[in-house]
């Protein structure tokens, strides 16, 4: 059986990456000329770009690697790995 590992995010942690989340949610994708478009460097894209990347940070900080996490609970901040 494949056994799960979970991580639990601090309070302060959990906090900033769903007030991220929910801005990047929220932000439009408005680019301010073609190539910007074209080159996904619309608003909206940015704003997800920054979660990534601080979902990256936060996986450095607590040892996981991101790209095994199924998730990240947004009430509870707790991280389930594969």
């Amino acid at each position: 059986m494949n056994e799960q590992k979970r991580i639990q995010l601090s309070e302060e942690d959990r906090q900033k990456l769903v007030k991220m989340y929910c801005d990047a949610q929220r932000t439009p994708v408005i680019g301010f000329s073609t190539l910007d478009m074209i080159e996904g460097r619309d608003l909206a894209s940015l704003a997800w770009d920054r979660v990534r990347g601080e979902i990256d940070a936060l996986g450095k900080k607590y040892g996981f690697d991101p790209k095994k996490m199924k998730g990240i609970h947004s009430q509870t901040g707790e991280v389930l790995i594969e």
